[in-house]
């Protein structure tokens, strides 16, 4: 059995021991390493855990995580929970469940309460209440707190509230996308991910009610009206779009001795969109990896779907990452290695001056490597035409660390 089937195995009789029989009528299966739960019925999965009593739903963080996996659309049960449901923090971890669901009651009526406990029984101070209507919901999460002299917060979830918009003309800004979706309630945060091509341009508009994503998403064709069409999707989270198309891939197995000009010798061609490429490179053990980034991500998703290719006489793989990473590395900034300790700082800045003005220059001298970034990227081209660099008697190695390929290509 592969050793992530073994964990996984392990993790859920750890976990899930505790739970009487009678509160388990569904089975466990693996599907492709992944741990999936299928209901024994047609009864939901979610619809059971609703009913069970509360010193059993502590453990429905670590069944959620073995149902959610495969399948991205929520259920209709898991959004009523989510939407009827708060969080609570910074209670007395003497206080019972019993007496919070008593003080939450004078609110509205409560389906189930439970805290968060650690492996030894003990509260945490912190868990969640689920109420029978979202109206209740609106009144707690509003209101001030306090019980046995502790004050405490609420919270609502923060499921659910993120809808991901596909269509919207590539000219919307994000004061027009606010204004679009402010007709179903209060827009929080809004991320606009623009492509060459229109079809994979899309947005993510987070709101602060899951009732108002949820609206938004009912009345999805009625939004551009004749002019355009667009499509909703509702996300768990605004890191739900990592699973969605993404432009940038990761490459490994690269031989440690790559530069940013031979790997935009090799994809130019296969991949015309390549915009950027960034080197990660390890001196102690001698390893390299880079990321890609495209302008379309259906060469991103080819490259996936390939694998590996071969590479400087090796195969290399891919793998997609989040749009969102930063890369951290500039197109104005030199590797350099095989540093000797007879070099001092100023020796190596001297040198690489010559080439250009340098904004920073940082040496490890005692693992015999560092940094020179200049203020513009030609400088560092200019620098790094020669890999080898003679200073003082001694042979310094320097190559680019990333690459930024302009619309016409270099």
């Amino acid at each position: 059995m592969p050793t992530i089937t073994r964990t996984l195995t392990a993790y859920r009789l750890i976990h899930l021991r505790h739970i009487p029989r009678k509160y388990l009528p569904f089975s466990f299966v693996l599907v492709s390493r992944k741990m999936s739960v299928y209901p024994s019925n047609n009864i939901s999965l979610y619809s059971r855990i609703s009913r069970w009593p509360p010193q059993v739903l502590p453990y429905f963080q670590i069944i959620r995580l073995f149902a959610t996996g495969t399948n991205n659309v929520p259920e209709p049960e898991d959004i009523d929970i989510v939407c009827r449901s708060a969080f609570f923090g910074c209670v007395n971890q003497k206080m019972r469940e019993d007496v919070l669901e008593e003080y939450f009651s004078s609110y509205g009526a409560v389906d189930n309460l439970y805290l968060i406990r650690n492996f030894r029984g003990q509260s945490k101070g912190y868990g969640v209440v689920v109420f029978r209507n979202v109206e209740t919901v609106d009144a707690v999460v509003d209101g001030t707190h306090k019980l046995d002299e502790s004050i405490f917060k609420m919270e609502r979830s923060r499921k659910y509230r993120v809808v991901m918009v596909e269509g919207l003309p590539q000219s919307y800004s994000e004061e027009e996308v606010r204004q679009l979706f402010s007709q179903f309630g209060e827009v929080g945060k809004i991320e606009l991910h623009k492509a060459l091509d229109r079809t994979r341009s899309f947005s993510l508009v987070s709101f602060a009610k899951q009732t108002e994503a949820l609206e938004a998403v009912r009345n999805a064709t009625n939004l551009g009206g004749q002019t355009f069409t667009v499509r909703l999707t509702l996300l768990n989270s605004m890191k739900d779009y990592t699973k969605l198309p993404s432009k940038r891939v990761i490459v490994y197995n690269l031989p440690y001795t790559t530069t940013v000009e031979e790997l935009y010798k090799h994809f130019k061609f296969p991949c015309p969109t390549l915009r950027e490429i960034h080197l990660r490179l390890d001196y102690e053990n001698k390893t390299c990896l880079a990321f890609l980034q495209f302008d379309d991500a259906k060469e991103s998703e080819k490259l996936i779907k390939e694998g590996t290719t071969p590479f400087g006489g090796q195969r290399i793989s891919f793998k997609k990452i989040d749009d969102s990473q930063r890369l951290n590395s500039t197109d104005s900034a030199l590797f350099v290695e095989n540093i000797p300790l007879e070099l001092s700082r100023d020796q190596v800045y001297h040198h690489f001056k010559n080439f250009g003005r340098i904004e920073k220059c940082h040496i490890k001298q005692n693992k015999g490597f560092g940094w020179v970034r200049y203020f513009i990227g030609p400088d560092a081209m200019a620098a790094s035409q020669e890999r080898e660099h003679a200073i003082n008697g001694h042979t310094i190695y320097a190559r680019r660390v990333a690459l930024k390929v302009p619309e016409k290509g270099l």
